[in-house]
């Protein structure tokens, strides 16, 4: 809204009050009422609201424990991880997943390790999950 539109409004709310107690009541009102939203239509533009920052984990690793184990761990950073391994079978391949765990600041050097394991076959492709 341009200043000039506002100034508009005012001199129109100035010319429509009434001499009478009523009028006077009611030309406040509007008034008030008119100061309110060419204030909020002012502001429309100006008022940002902020996303929340998205933390993520660091300093990760992804290992293999034994053939048919692997895990994932991340000594730095917010946010939950989890291991992903890929088990190779006489039957194919497969993927496994590991509990996800969550890490913050307060965990100290590491958020524990997340694990999985692929029974008889052997463990390949391990890598971390991360969100």
């Amino acid at each position: 809204m341009t200043m000039g539109a506002v100034a508009n409004i005012f001199s129109t709310l100035h010319l429509a009050r009434g001499k009478s107690r009523k009028g006077r009541i009611m030309g406040k009102r509007t008034r008030l009422a008119t100061v309110v939203v060419a204030g909020l239509a002012g502001l429309g533009g100006v008022l940002v609201v902020a996303a929340p920052a998205q933390a993520y984990v660091s300093s990760c690793e992804a290992i293999r424990f034994s053939p048919n184990q692997g895990g994932a761990t991340c000594h730095e950073g917010s946010g939950w991880f989890r291991v992903l391994v890929d088990c190779a079978n006489v039957g194919g391949v497969r993927t496994v997943a590991g509990d996800w765990l969550h890490r913050d600041y307060t965990t100290g050097p590491n958020g524990g390790w997340s694990t999985a394991g692929c029974g008889s076959g052997y463990a390949t492709n391990i890598r971390l999950d991360a969100k």
